[in-house]
């Protein structure tokens, strides 16, 4: 969709993925930490919006594996 919002991509993903939702996010936010300014407001969130993206798509593909992902299957090994 032509001019499609990053907003409402991560809007339609929420609405796929439900509780995996968080997950993306967090995995998002690994990826690209917030920065906040001295008032106390987030001054990167469009970065890790569109990060959270990514990891969307990611997760469509069957390419997405969470970094905390990898370490419960480490400790499962053992």
């Amino acid at each position: 969709m032509k001019g499609e919002k990053i907003g409402d991509k991560l809007y339609k993903a929420s609405q796929e993925l439900g509780r995996n939702y968080r997950l993306i996010m967090r995995e998002a936010m690994r990826r690209v930490p917030l920065r906040y300014n001295e008032d106390n407001v987030p001054v990167n969130i469009r970065w890790v919006r569109e990060e959270a993206v990514k990891s969307y798509r990611e997760y469509k593909e069957g390419r997405f594996v969470p970094f905390y992902t990898d370490e419960l299957n480490l400790m499962k090994k053992d």
